[in-house]
Protein backbone atom coordinates (compact mmCIF):
# COMPACT_ATOMS: atom_id res chain seq x y z
CA UNK A 1 0.00 0.00 0.00
CA UNK A 2 1.05 3.52 -1.06
CA UNK A 3 2.35 5.37 1.86
CA UNK A 4 0.00 8.10 1.25
CA UNK A 5 -3.01 5.86 1.20
CA UNK A 6 -1.99 4.38 4.52
CA UNK A 7 -1.64 7.71 6.03
CA UNK A 8 -5.17 8.84 4.83
CA UNK A 9 -6.32 5.35 6.26
CA UNK A 10 -5.41 6.24 9.55
CA UNK A 11 -6.13 9.44 9.90
CA UNK A 12 -9.69 8.38 8.83
CA UNK A 13 -9.84 5.95 11.69
CA UNK A 14 -8.08 8.29 14.23
CA UNK A 15 -11.49 10.75 13.43
CA UNK A 16 -13.52 7.82 13.53
CA UNK A 17 -12.12 7.02 16.73
CA UNK A 18 -12.58 10.48 18.12
CA UNK A 19 -16.20 10.17 17.42
CA UNK A 20 -16.92 7.12 18.79
CA UNK A 21 -15.02 8.23 22.05
CA UNK A 22 -17.34 11.37 22.22
CA UNK A 23 -20.42 9.74 21.58
CA UNK A 24 -19.75 6.93 23.98
CA UNK A 25 -18.38 9.16 26.69
CA UNK A 26 -15.02 6.74 26.80
CA UNK A 27 -11.78 7.75 28.27
CA UNK A 28 -9.52 7.46 24.30
CA UNK A 29 -5.80 8.50 24.98
CA UNK A 30 -3.04 8.56 21.74
CA UNK A 31 0.50 7.85 22.20
CA UNK A 32 0.06 5.94 25.59
CA UNK A 33 2.87 3.49 26.01
CA UNK A 34 2.64 0.05 26.97
CA UNK A 35 5.62 0.16 29.04
CA UNK A 36 2.62 1.93 31.40
CA UNK A 37 0.29 -0.36 31.19
CA UNK A 38 2.03 -4.22 32.02
CA UNK A 39 3.57 -5.12 35.46
CA UNK A 40 7.07 -5.49 33.51
CA UNK A 41 6.94 -1.92 32.28
CA UNK A 42 8.47 -2.78 28.61
CA UNK A 43 6.94 -1.71 25.76
CA UNK A 44 6.02 1.23 23.01
CA UNK A 45 4.15 3.73 22.27
CA UNK A 46 0.46 2.29 20.82
CA UNK A 47 -1.91 4.46 18.62
CA UNK A 48 -4.93 4.45 20.80
CA UNK A 49 -5.94 3.24 24.43
CA UNK A 50 -9.46 3.14 25.25
CA UNK A 51 -10.57 2.31 28.87
CA UNK A 52 -14.05 2.02 29.54
CA UNK A 53 -15.24 2.01 33.13
CA UNK A 54 -18.61 -0.35 32.97
CA UNK A 55 -19.06 -3.68 31.62
CA UNK A 56 -21.59 -1.62 29.51
CA UNK A 57 -19.00 0.77 28.43
CA UNK A 58 -16.58 -1.43 27.10
CA UNK A 59 -19.50 -3.47 25.74
CA UNK A 60 -20.56 -1.04 23.45
CA UNK A 61 -17.10 0.26 22.43
CA UNK A 62 -16.39 -3.23 20.94
CA UNK A 63 -19.81 -3.16 19.58
CA UNK A 64 -19.11 -0.02 17.35
CA UNK A 65 -15.44 -0.67 16.67
CA UNK A 66 -16.76 -3.84 15.22
CA UNK A 67 -19.55 -2.27 13.23
CA UNK A 68 -16.77 0.50 12.13
CA UNK A 69 -14.52 -2.56 11.31
CA UNK A 70 -11.76 -0.94 13.36
CA UNK A 71 -9.68 -3.77 15.29
CA UNK A 72 -8.59 -3.78 18.72
CA UNK A 73 -6.61 -5.59 20.97
CA UNK A 74 -7.96 -6.05 24.64
CA UNK A 75 -5.69 -5.74 27.44
CA UNK A 76 -6.42 -6.94 31.20
CA UNK A 77 -4.30 -5.67 33.97
CA UNK A 78 -1.15 -6.27 32.17
CA UNK A 79 0.42 -8.88 34.29
CA UNK A 80 2.44 -11.90 31.65
CA UNK A 81 2.33 -9.54 28.29
CA UNK A 82 5.41 -8.94 26.75
CA UNK A 83 5.21 -6.07 24.48
CA UNK A 84 8.57 -5.03 22.39
CA UNK A 85 9.43 -1.21 22.12
CA UNK A 86 8.55 -0.38 19.07
CA UNK A 87 5.17 1.02 17.46
CA UNK A 88 2.03 -0.51 18.07
CA UNK A 89 -0.50 0.71 15.26
CA UNK A 90 -3.69 -0.45 16.65
CA UNK A 91 -5.92 -0.31 19.18
CA UNK A 92 -5.96 -1.32 22.80
CA UNK A 93 -9.25 -1.57 24.61
CA UNK A 94 -7.51 -1.72 28.24
CA UNK A 95 -9.91 -3.58 30.80
CA UNK A 96 -7.66 -3.00 33.92
CA UNK A 97 -10.31 -0.54 35.72
CA UNK A 98 -13.55 -2.91 35.43
CA UNK A 99 -14.21 -5.30 38.75
CA UNK A 100 -16.14 -8.51 38.98
CA UNK A 101 -16.65 -11.72 40.31
CA UNK A 102 -17.56 -15.31 39.26
CA UNK A 103 -20.82 -16.66 40.06
CA UNK A 104 -21.79 -20.45 40.67
CA UNK A 105 -25.58 -21.62 41.55
CA UNK A 106 -26.82 -24.86 40.67
CA UNK A 107 -28.63 -24.15 37.25
CA UNK A 108 -25.98 -22.26 35.19
CA UNK A 109 -22.25 -20.73 36.12
CA UNK A 110 -21.86 -16.54 35.41
CA UNK A 111 -19.02 -15.27 34.85
CA UNK A 112 -18.62 -11.43 35.44
CA UNK A 113 -16.51 -9.47 32.60
CA UNK A 114 -13.64 -8.52 34.94
CA UNK A 115 -12.33 -12.15 35.67
CA UNK A 116 -10.26 -14.54 32.98
CA UNK A 117 -12.71 -14.45 30.20
CA UNK A 118 -13.50 -10.59 29.70
CA UNK A 119 -12.54 -10.36 26.38
CA UNK A 120 -15.09 -13.13 25.56
CA UNK A 121 -18.28 -11.82 27.84
CA UNK A 122 -17.47 -8.13 26.12
CA UNK A 123 -17.82 -10.05 23.29
CA UNK A 124 -20.93 -11.79 23.76
CA UNK A 125 -22.93 -8.69 25.23
CA UNK A 126 -22.14 -6.81 21.96
CA UNK A 127 -23.52 -9.55 19.99
CA UNK A 128 -26.76 -9.34 21.99
CA UNK A 129 -26.15 -12.18 24.63
CA UNK A 130 -28.55 -11.97 27.56
CA UNK A 131 -27.29 -10.14 30.65
CA UNK A 132 -28.16 -10.15 34.34
CA UNK A 133 -27.46 -7.38 36.62
CA UNK A 134 -23.60 -7.38 36.84
CA UNK A 135 -22.36 -10.38 34.79
CA UNK A 136 -23.39 -11.88 31.71
CA UNK A 137 -24.78 -15.92 31.37
CA UNK A 138 -22.68 -18.06 29.49
CA UNK A 139 -24.25 -21.61 27.67
CA UNK A 140 -22.59 -24.44 29.53
CA UNK A 141 -20.25 -25.20 26.78
CA UNK A 142 -18.80 -21.87 26.20
CA UNK A 143 -18.51 -20.97 30.05
CA UNK A 144 -16.20 -24.27 30.37
CA UNK A 145 -14.39 -23.23 27.54
CA UNK A 146 -14.05 -19.80 29.74
CA UNK A 147 -12.96 -20.80 32.95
Amino acid sequence: MPVLEEQEQIQARDEALEAIAKKLGVCAERGKRFAELTSLRVGGAIDWVISPKTEEEAAAVVYVLDQAGIGWRALGCGSNVLADDGEHHYVVLSLSDLKGEVIFDARESRLAPAIHCRVCALMLLARGYRESKDSVEFPGQLAAHCG
